[in-house]
């Protein structure tokens, strides 16, 4: 069995974003959240699988050769955009007067993943 991958302080403030999502509504955004959780773990891996490779391999099939996209890129590439949209499910759940709190969150959230 993989060992799982920490949470980093990333996902606590997501965490931060789910508590000011109103009550009738938090089942669904803490659902959102393991979700965006599990992706991240995904993504983690991923990347690592990406940094101790290359960009494109030589496939063999048979006695055939072929230059391809790492699997591993191709799949944090298809990640990323659902990975995205389920941040803005998230946010999409917070009441107009908490979003602008929210949307600060995921803005800082969103800049100091970048670095």
């Amino acid at each position: 069995m993989k060992k799982k991958m920490p949470i980093s302080a990333d996902i606590d403030k997501l965490d931060a974003i789910i508590e000011l999502v109103p009550s009738d509504r938090r089942a669904v955004a803490e659902k959102l959240g393991k979700e965006i959780t599990f992706m991240y773990r995904t993504l983690e891996r991923l990347r690592q699988a990406v940094d101790g490779g290359e960009v494109v391999d030589l496939f063999h099939q048979g006695s055939q050769e072929f230059v391809r996209e790492n699997p591993a890129l191709k799949a944090y590439t298809n990640l990323i955009p659902k990975y995205s949209a389920l941040y803005k499910q998230v946010t999409d759940l917070l009441p107009a007067a908490s979003m602008n709190d929210g949307m600060s969150k995921l803005q800082e959230f969103l800049n100091e993943s970048d670095s």
